[in-house]
Order: structure tokens, then C-alpha cells, then sequence
């Protein structure tokens, strides 16, 4: 696996927590959450919220 790949599924899971966080209330961890999601790979992000709007 890559370095981009590796980045891409770490971003994947970051932006899973920060859901998981939101849906705890705690809006903080999952906005820090995003943010280190995103400086992994922008891409991450936009993935899942396309797959949960396709669910």
C-alpha cells in the first residue's frame, strides 16, 4: 500500500470518528477530527459524506 493510500484510509477513519463524535454531541473533537482528516487527504471528507447521502 502506498503512502497516499495509507494517508487516504487514515484520513477515512478520522472523518468516521468525527462522526461518531458529532453524533455524542461533542462538536469540538469532531471539527479537530476533520481538520487532522483533511490534512491527510481533502478527499476523505467529501468521500464519506457522498457515501452516506448514497446509503
Amino acid at each position: 500500500m502506498s503512502d497516499t493510500d495509507k494517508k487516504h484510509e487514515q484520513a477515512l477513519d478520522l472523518t468516521e470518528q468525527a462522526l461518531e463524535a458529532l453524533d455524542k454531541g461533542d462538536e469540538h473533537q469532531a471539527d479537530r477530527l476533520i481538520d487532522k482528516a483533511k490534512k491527510l487527504d481533502p478527499s476523505a471528507p467529501e468521500e464519506v459524506v457522498k457515501d452516506l447521502g448514497q446509503g
